[in-house]
């Protein structure tokens, strides 16, 4: 299977070098694309600097937009599978890897990292409960269990991409999952960690918190149901 490795990028400078180095050295055979949604800061000239392959928004178009242009690319450029990972230092590559190696076997549509599945020592945050609460969401609307839903390390197949691009979003997370469990996906969950931030700001931060899983939970409502026919006329 071909895959395509996206990282989203937005004022991550600190942090992508690192990231670059690590590509080279522990995924040299996977192809990479990283996509600058309108960074304000050096992201840009680094990623040139570098030599990697990465396309770039005019403007910071968010990241659904952003996560929809790696999917796009990667349809159109022939790939089985697009599988997203943070440029923010949090992810790590043994993750993705494991991953990577479960794609293989073809067994799965979508793959999500979960920080939470069989790691009990994560202490109770506003943050946490926000996550168990839509993951609880996600299980009772789908029958399936999810236990994260807001992770950004997750791998998407081909045929689901295109269902993913014309559903509803907030951020790719609950919403995402559960339209496409909805349409058939077979959905698998890999247990990863996740380091602390090195840079930039988290898209769930101060009032965000609250305002995030009422955006999530509109977007839920009209995730995967079904779409009007064509017709006839």
């Amino acid at each position: 299977m071909k895959g395509l490795i996206t990282i989203p990028v937005y004022n991550e400078e600190t942090t992508l070098p690192s990231i670059i180095r690590g590509f080279r050295s522990r995924c040299p055979d996977y192809h990479c694309l990283f996509i600058d949604d309108g960074s304000s800061d050096s992201s840009r000239a680094l990623l040139e600097e570098h030599g990697v392959a990465y396309v770039h928004h005019l403007f910071n178009l968010g990241y659904s937009a952003t996560i929809q242009t790696g999917m796009q690319y990667a349809l159109d450029h022939g790939y089985d599978y697009v599988v997203f990972f943070d440029a923010d230092g949090q992810h790590r590559l043994e993750d993705l890897l494991t991953i990577l190696a479960l794609a293989q076997k073809g067994e799965s549509d979508l793959i999500v990292g979960s920080r939470y599945l069989g790691n009990r020592r994560n202490r109770w945050t506003l943050r946490r409960a926000v996550h168990r609460s839509l993951a609880g969401i996600v299980t009772l609307c789908t029958g399936e269990r999810v236990t994260d839903t807001t992770c950004g390390l997750k791998l998407i197949t081909r045929e689901f991409m295109e269902v993913a691009l014309r559903i509803p979003t907030e951020d790719m997370g609950a919403e995402l999952i559960t339209a496409l469990i909805r349409h058939g996906a077979r959905v698998a969950e890999v247990p990863i960690e996740v380091e602390e931030r090195k840079s930039g700001t988290s898209m769930h931060h101060s009032w965000k918190v609250l305002f995030y899983p009422l955006k999530a939970l509109l977007c839920l409502v009209t995730a995967g149901l079904p779409e009007k026919p064509p017709s006839d006329k």
